[in-house]
């Protein structure tokens, strides 16, 4: 009787730590996203429009480049970690840590060199404002202090600190809000600020989580880490680097066609819907440890449920957001924007249909990540954006491309479905083969009896 009641009580704790877990993390998403709001509402009013426009393209060009410097290494930092505490007692976390770091930085000094010894070419080959070069070298540091973000966010997953991850994100959206808010200066020095903000205090929770790491820092293990952890990221980056390929590609047309298709327009409207699947995204970081160690537990029947889940959730929440903003689309570009703005409702109701198979395909891509399989990440990611750029440059006119980008993003979520199913298939066939050896050695231990 006593040992139901604890075990009812262990219950009763584990439900309500996965309810502080799940409603922390929205509660937080949430805040992020009015971050997002205040800080689009700031720059819309603080910068002239062709300032505006840089900053639009600022942005875009942070997410895309992001992809390049993290080369998929936070979720190796997430992978390793949390399995490492299942293997080894969290003997080589530090290890794995100081390698993620170490690549991310160097990633990302090359990123930052490479966007300031080539800025001309690069504006030239995209057809973007010659203006845009001078903010290059910026928008690389701001991605390098992202990428440390991604990292300490990666750590903290792992170790199923999801409240200080959740707050770490809305830092992540609050710095630029006063710097931007500054008067009396240009925007070359107010992005100069955020990036160095951004930069300087991830470094330092970064630094402050190896300080306080309980194992030391063994060099033959880092070695070892290097190559597991770039092995293991490198093969995933591939996907999320061919998603903001295909987000900037609208960019990179009106650039260069101009027309009905304004680059602050189209830049501002693939981040309103980034940012509204970034409401249902956290789903994806806070399941990854979990099928981790289901998955390396060969617990298939449990890690189908929490996929199921997810899949189920991301795909009611992004609809009802659709819904729920179709109408309300003119409200929501004053409040971000400014009036004068209001125009661009038509294109941003084309780029809200995206949204729904990119919140899903942003939750699901985190199965196929947990998985060691190198093809199963590559190829909806090279496919849907093969496809894409095809589209985009057959179009003859705006809606074209903005209706190619969300053929493409539903063909991408179609594939990821597809090959989390195969996954699962194999799995349920390596667990029968499991079971028959199992069974198989129970006969013969019987018979030797």
């Amino acid at each position: 009787m006593t040992g139901e009641l604890v075990l009812e009580n262990q219950g009763f704790v584990l439900r309500n730590k996965r309810l502080v877990k799940y409603a922390s993390s929205y509660i937080v998403s949430i805040a992020s996203l009015f971050c997002l709001t205040a800080m689009w509402k700031l720059s819309a009013t603080a910068f002239s429009p062709s300032d505006f426009e840089l900053f639009a393209l600022c942005r875009r060009g942070l997410s895309t480049l992001l992809p390049f410097i993290e080369l998929g290494i936070p979720l190796a930092v997430t992978q390793y970690v949390a399995l490492d505490h299942v293997r080894q007692g969290n003997r080589n976390e530090k290890s794995i840590l100081v390698a993620a770091l170490f690549w991310c930085s160097a990633f990302g000094l090359v990123a930052i060199a490479t966007s300031w010894l080539l800025a001309g070419r690069i504006v030239k080959f995209a057809n973007l404002p010659v203006e845009f070069a001078q903010y290059l070298p910026l928008v690389a540091s701001w991605a390098v202090g992202t990428a440390f973000f991604a990292l300490a966010s990666g750590w903290w997953h792992a170790k199923r600190q999801f409240i200080r991850a959740s707050m770490a994100r809305v830092l992540m959206f609050a710095i630029p809000l006063p710097i931007i808010a500054l008067g009396n200066t240009s925007m070359h020095v107010k992005m100069g600020g955020v990036a160095l903000v951004v930069s300087g205090v991830f470094g330092g929770v970064l630094l402050n989580i190896l300080r306080t790491c309980d194992h030391g820092f063994d060099l033959n293990n880092f070695r070892t880490q290097l190559r597991n952890t770039v092995a293991f990221g490198v093969p995933r980056s591939v996907g999320r680097a061919s998603l903001q390929l295909m987000l900037w590609l609208p960019v990179m047309f009106a650039a260069k066609h101009g027309g009905n298709l304004n680059v602050s327009a189209v830049a501002f409207g693939i981040s309103l819907i980034v940012a509204v699947g970034g409401v249902v995204s956290p789903v994806g970081a806070l399941i990854h440890s979990t099928l981790s160690v289901k998955i390396e537990q060969k617990r298939f029947n449990e890690a189908k449920k929490i996929v199921l889940g997810a899949f189920c959730f991301s795909a009611t929440i992004s609809v009802l957001a659709t819904i729920l903003l179709w109408d309300n689309l003119p409200y929501v570009v004053s409040i971000m924007l400014t009036e004068q703005y209001v125009e661009i409702v038509p294109l941003l109701r084309v780029l809200l249909i995206a949204q729904v198979p990119l919140t899903i395909c942003s939750v699901m891509q985190c199965t196929l990540d947990v998985i060691n399989n190198s093809p199963l990440n590559l190829r909806a990611g090279i496919v849907s954006l093969w496809v894409c750029a095809c589209l985009v440059w057959v179009s003859p006119d705006a809606d074209a491309v903005l209706y190619s980008l969300v053929g493409s993003l539903s063909l991408r979520a179609v594939l990821v479905l597809r090959d989390i199913l195969s996954t699962f298939r194999s799995c349920d066939q390596v667990l029968r083969e499991l079971t028959k050896e199992a069974n198989s050695d129970c006969g013969m231990a019987t018979q030797c009896t």
